[in-house]
């Protein structure tokens, strides 16, 4: 009698530890996901936020070649932007008789 309670007894703290660990290894990709999601949004937000500074400066500060350059290259190239305002900074590159930058291409990324 003493072996069989050892034995059910056995089996239910292993059922139980298997549903621990279940437990925590779900919990840990549950919060994995959310630091991802979290991730996304704030490369989104970034992202936003510098194509708002260069729409600005192509706008208000035109004359600005070198700021507007450094954070286009940024935009395009780091951040991987090229939304509709690919075309705007290619009109601004015509409008200001500048040479298109290397590192600038038209073609959707």
């Amino acid at each position: 009698m003493n072996t069989a309670v050892t034995i059910i007894i056995a089996v239910i703290g292993s059922t139980g530890l298997s549903a621990f660990i279940q437990f925590l290894i779900s919990r840990h990709d549950k919060k994995h996901d959310r630091l991802a999601d979290i991730e996304k949004k704030l490369d989104k937000t970034e992202k936003d936020s510098v194509r708002m500074q260069l729409l600005f400066l192509i706008n208000q500060m035109p004359s600005e070649h070198n700021e507007i350059m450094t954070l286009a290259e940024y935009y395009f190239g780091n951040l991987k932007g090229n939304w509709y305002l690919s075309s705007l900074f290619n009109k601004w590159v015509t409008q200001e008789n500048l040479e298109t930058p290397t590192w600038f291409t038209k073609e959707p990324k």
